[in-house]
This record gives structure tokens, C-alpha cells and sequence, in this order.
């Protein structure tokens, strides 16, 4: 049963996200967006956290935590970016740019849930 806390998942591979989601569903309200322009619409339903992976279709998903980042409605949104790039130098740009943490692909079910607990349970930082 959800607890109503709400968790978007932008992930272009419909697999993927689906897996996502069956692992988190049962915790919280989740829904998916498969490319960014998507991601900005289903954005102004203000979800509590954000799944984000890199590789989108329409942008990547840098300039998609980017724009959410500089948007004062949003910049306090938690995001946890997702992705099979585990070059420590995609890891430090995404966490520069405002991600909350990076999930290395594939993610096991403990790793996913326990790091969406944690980024739920932490402050909002401006």
C-alpha cells in the first residue's frame, strides 16, 4: 500500500522503468515519463522525488536535472540519477549539477529502494 508520497520515473526504456516502478509501487505513487519534455509536464504534479536516467531520447537527462535545478519551484526537488555510465567523472558532473546521488545500472531492489528512503527522509536543501 502506498504511503502517498509520489516518485516520477523518466526512464526511456519501458522495461526498465516497469522494473523500476513493480520495486517501488507498493511503497509509493509512481509514475513514468519516457523522454524529458514528458518529464516537465508530469513535473507540475510536484512528485516528492525523481528517478532520472541519462540517456533520454529528446535531451539527455544532464540538462534535464539542469533545468529542474534552476526552476525555484522545483530546485529543491530530490533526484537520483540512474545509469549504466559509472565513469567517476559522469558521476562527479551529475552530482555537481544538483543530483542527490548516482544509481549505477542495474540496480538490485535493496540498493533502489533503500537509496529512494534515504534521498525521501533527508532535508530539502535550497
Amino acid at each position: 500500500m502506498s504511503n502517498g508520497q509520489r516518485i516520477l520515473i523518466v526512464e526511456d526504456d519501458v522495461t526498465t522503468a516497469r522494473v523500476v516502478a513493480s520495486h517501488l509501487c507498493q511503497l509509493y505513487t509512481v509514475c513514468i515519463a519516457t523522454c524529458g519534455l514528458d518529464a516537465l509536464q508530469l513535473l507540475e504534479q510536484q512528485p516528492d522525488l525523481l528517478l532520472l536516467d541519462l540517456g533520454l531520447p529528446d535531451m539527455s537527462g544532464l540538462e534535464l536535472l539542469r533545468r529542474i535545478k534552476t526552476q525555484s519551484a522545483m530546485g529543491t526537488l530530490p533526484i537520483l540519477v540512474m545509469s549504466a555510465d559509472g565513469e567517476p567523472a559522469k558521476i562527479a558532473e551529475v552530482l555537481a549539477a544538483g543530483a542527490m546521488d548516482y544509481l549505477v545500472k542495474p540496480l538490485s531492489a535493496e540498493v533502489l529502494t533503500g537509496s529512494v528512503q534515504r534521498a525521501l527522509d533527508a532535508p530539502r536543501r535550497a
